[in-house]
């Protein structure tokens, strides 16, 4: 311990004083030490949308610690010292890396003594994207239906979501009017940088069922029974009000088919014997 000592002496005007430091010359020449390091999550980790980090150092030193600090993927972060000899550096916003994040502590004493000889890589693996199909099944034919696939993978902006129907893509929501029949959805989702693709996320089936069609029925122009004279020839006609364009008609007299064919139909008809005619 070497004592530095200033005087000023008497003089004409000003009476004597002094100030006096200390020099302490140490024999510490050791850096410090940097052990267990710790990652919170563990690695390899899966990617999460606002994961926060955490990585951990026990530094030790004979002296005293100056400064701790951590290399990230080329950035420094200075740590904080959490309790003893543990520091902590806290980060958040990492992205996928299967190829691992390189980092290296680094941990200086009151004397200049470093040491940035600890290293480490962490590894961000890729994330499997999630989703679902949202419809109401089964429908009636007629009824557009509203098929929807759904996902809410945030980090994801560099991913394409695709709903196909029976293996063709479609527009998401699908509110397509569709024929009688099933159809089969499936969902998926491209890869990206924090997510892997995935060719199904969910799957649905639509089954669209015949809607009941209906048609109208005049006796002499009159939609409902009538009585007539014997001998009189009336016309008997018939059309469809809802059905498919094409699609035929028959007309029945007591049992017997006397017409077929498409929309509208029509016979006329002599009714030469008193009776009830169906």
């Amino acid at each position: 311990l070497y004592n530095i000592t200033c005087y000023y002496l008497n003089s004409q005007n000003y009476s004597a004083s002094s100030s006096t430091y200390y020099v302490n010359v140490t024999a510490d020449a050791t850096a410090p030490s940097v052990t267990g390091l710790t990652e919170t999550p563990t690695d390899p980790a899966t990617y999460s949308y606002g994961q926060v980090y955490e990585f951990n150092a026990t530094v030790t030193d004979a002296s005293s610690i100056s400064v701790v600090r951590l290399e990230f993927n080329g950035t420094n972060y200075t740590a904080t010292n959490l309790a003893g000899d543990v520091y902590n550096v806290t980060i958040t916003g990492l992205s996928a890396n299967t190829s691992g994040y390189n980092y290296r502590w680094y941990a200086n004493d009151t004397y200049g003594n470093m040491n940035g000889s600890e290293t480490g890589t962490y590894i961000i693996n890729k994330a499997v994207p999630q989703g679902s199909i949202s419809g109401t099944s089964p429908i009636t034919y007629g009824t557009a239906g509203d098929v929807q696939g759904t996902e809410t993978n945030n980090g994801d902006s560099d991913v394409s979501y695709v709903l196909y129907r029976d293996s063709v893509s479609v527009s998401n929501p699908d509110t397509a009017t569709l024929a009688v029949g099933t159809y089969n959805y499936v969902y998926n989702a491209t890869s990206g940088t924090n997510y892997t693709a995935n060719a199904s996320l969910d799957t649905f089936a639509l089954t669209v069922n015949q809607a009941l069609s209906s048609v109208n029925l005049t006796l002499d122009n009159t939609q409902g029974n009538v009585t007539i004279l014997q001998g009189s020839t009336i016309d008997l006609n018939c059309s469809t009000i809802s059905g498919d364009s094409g699609a035929i008609l028959e007309l029945y007299n007591n049992g017997t088919l006397i017409n077929s064919g498409t929309s509208p139909l029509g016979n006329s008809t002599a009714f030469s014997n008193p009776g009830l005619y169906n």
